[in-house]
């Protein structure tokens, strides 16, 4: 296995188990009420850290084919310019955690999506480069 896949995973992993750590920690601001009211504040936060854990899995995926498609090392602005595409992104899908869950929780997804934002997007390409 080569070096550069070893600190990929690493990386994702990294970030995947911080977004499950918070997301269960934090999960009764993350779920909506009637979820907790069905499952229970302990069942909810399973299944909330599980869905977050995994979700950054597969952006961390998602990250490593956009970045090589970029160009990867091969490009010198390609690291800046996937930065900025991860802030347009984040910012994005926090406008749209603010309309779904009607602004509640919204500091929460905003920790999640700055761990996702300097994970993926500015630790991302350091890790492919280096």
């Amino acid at each position: 296995m080569s070096t550069l896949l070893v600190r990929l995973v690493l990386l994702i992993l990294a970030v995947a188990v911080v977004s499950g750590v918070y997301a269960f920690l934090r999960a009764n601001t993350l779920t909506t009420p009637d979820q907790l009211a069905a499952k229970g504040l302990e069942g909810a936060r399973w299944d909330t850290a599980v869905f977050f854990a995994g979700v950054a899995a597969v952006v961390g995926v998602l990250g490593v084919l956009v970045f090589r498609w970029m160009g990867g090392a091969a490009t010198p602005n390609a690291a800046r310019s996937f930065l900025l595409l991860a802030l347009g992104i984040g910012l994005a899908l926090e406008i749209m955690a603010a309309v779904v869950f009607k602004m509640r929780g919204l500091a929460d997804f905003t920790v999640l999506h700055m761990v996702q934002i300097v994970g993926f997007g500015w630790l991302l390409p350091l890790a492919y480069i280096a």
